[in-house]
Order: structure tokens, then sequence, then C-alpha cells
């Protein structure tokens, strides 16, 4: 596919290239460094950036109550559990009809997008934003691959600094008004390694981060893959399967406290996940700096 552009965010720029739907920063200001990749919900910060705008626009009268012009949402949610894909398939649906009855546009989404992601932005792991900072300086290739829409991750990721992100495709009409359909979901690790050949960028050495098993494929890419607080469907993955469970390293971040640990197993042993030292599942020269942020932030590593 040919390249053709479709947005303009400022002096950043968003288009399909390979089937991606792709911000990208200006090109003199992106490394050639080693990957840094990562999902954003769950994985950069808790919950979903998408979710939380979407609850203070309803708050703000912007768009209509998700319960009242779906009331299965309204069913789902009240016995909600982590990553529930009923109260998720719902969710979808009764955003979908309030962007439609709301007749959002995405100039209207970006626009609201920016006054709010801007209080958001402090509500963030720990651990990742150590990581995220410390690779920036290191000279890593700052990548976000996310199911968010585009018009909303794409101010994160200037945000936050990164040089790409890849997120969801929303489908629009004749006007700009958003039909309630997805022209595409990303496709994680298909549309990393397009990225890869698109911008000749590498794979070797590169870190990767996730929380979902729809991070999984993108994960086994990655020299140093990563699960930050894993959801209890890849945690189960995780602890049944050999192959991935002792190739992707874990780290749990609760109340200040940031543990890295690895799956392990012997012949004839039983396997055992064992906390590990940063320098386990992290190249040297970013393992210093994700310690002194953390330090520097009152955690405690174990």
């Amino acid at each position: 596919m040919g390249l053709r552009f479709v947005h303009f965010f400022g002096r950043y720029r968003s288009r399909k290239e390979a089937g991606m739907h792709l911000w990208k920063q200006d090109s003199h200001a992106i490394p050639r460094g080693p990957l840094l990749v990562v999902d954003y919900d769950g994985t950069m910060a808790p919950g979903s950036a998408h979710e939380k705008l979407v609850e203070y626009l309803v708050k703000a009268g912007v768009l209509p109550d998700l319960g009242d012009i779906c009331p299965e949402f309204a069913e789902a949610r009240s016995s909600r559990r982590a990553h529930d894909p009923v109260y998720v398939t719902e969710w979808i649906r009764a955003i979908r009809l309030a962007y439609v009855q709301a007749q959002m546009t995405r100039t209207g989404l970006s626009a609201h997008a920016h006054v709010y992601l801007a209080n958001i932005y402090a509500d963030q792991h720990v651990f990742s934003r150590a990581l995220f900072e410390t690779a920036r300086e290191a000279g890593y290739v700052l990548v976000m691959i996310t199911h968010g829409p585009l018009e909303i991750m794409h101010l994160l990721a200037q945000k936050w600094g990164f040089h790409y992100a890849i997120a969801n495709d929303l489908d629009v009409d004749h006007t700009g008004a958003y039909t309630g359909r997805e022209r595409r979901f990303p496709i994680k690790d298909r549309d990393l390694q397009d990225l890869v050949v698109q911008e000749k960028l590498s794979l070797d050495g590169a870190v990767a981060m996730g929380d979902t098993m729809s991070d999984l494929p993108m994960l086994r890419l990655a020299t140093y893959p990563i699960v930050i607080n894993p959801d209890p469907v890849l945690r189960a993955h995780l602890d049944r399967d050999l192959d991935d469970g002792s190739y992707v390293a874990r780290v749990t971040e609760v109340n200040g406290v940031v543990a890295a640990s690895k799956r392990f197993a012997a012949v004839r042993q039983p396997t055992s996940v064992t906390e590990v030292p940063l320098g386990s599942i992290l190249p040297r020269v970013l393992v210093d700096g994700v310690r002194s942020r953390l330090t520097a932030q009152g955690v405690y590593l174990l």
C-alpha cells in the first residue's frame, strides 16, 4: 500500500502505512537506537485512557449517558470483572452509539482530549515511567501500540515523547462524524514487524511491555519481553505455558513496591516463579537509570 496522508495534528501527522493507523513524530527527531515497544492501557498507566475520557465527556454533557443508550452496558458494568469480554463488548457498542448520537467528529474528540488528557497524564505506573524515561535518555526508539483510538492516543504519545504510535482507526462519514464502526484494530505483532520494515528499524535488543494476552504475540518478538501487573488470563497462561512463562519477565507494582520475577524450570523439578534483579529482565544500559528513578520516587525495589 502506498503512503496516504489522512490527518494532520499540528506539526505531526497521522497516516496509513501498510494497513497501520500510524502517528509519527518528525523524522529528524527519531533516534536510531534499539526499540522500546509498549501497550498503553494497563501497561503505562492503570485502566483505559479512552474510557476515562469518555466518562469525563459524559459528565461534561458532551456525550449522552452510555447506560441510557445501551442498557446492556449498564448491566455489564454493574458486574464488571477485569477485562471481562462481555463488558468490553457492550462498552464498545455503547460508545459507538454515543459518538453517533452526539455527531462527534475527530476534531471535536481531539479538542476535548487535549484538555482532559493533560489531567490524567500523572496517573502512571512508576516502573513504566522510569523505564520509559531511561530508555528515552539512552536513545531508544519509543513505540506505542494500543487498541485505543488514534485521535486520543496520539496526544498521549506526544505528551510522553513517543516517536511512533499505532492505534485503532475509527470510521467517519463524509461530514467527518463518527459512524460507530471501526476500520481497523491494530494487530500488534504484525504491525510492529511492518513498522520495522517500513522505517528501517531493528528488533535486535528490543524491549517490549504489555499486560494482556493481546500483547503476547508482540512480546514474543522482543529480546526483553516484560508484563506489568498482568491480567488474570495472561498470568494463568504464563503459569501454564513453559515456553512463554520462562521467556517473559513479570513486574508487579503494588503500593509503592516493585518486584521483578521470572519462571524457572529445572530438569525433573517443578517450575517456580522467582524474584530476580532488574539486570535479569532489562539490558544493562537501562538498569541503573530505572533503579535510580524508582529510588528517587520512594519506590522500594525487591
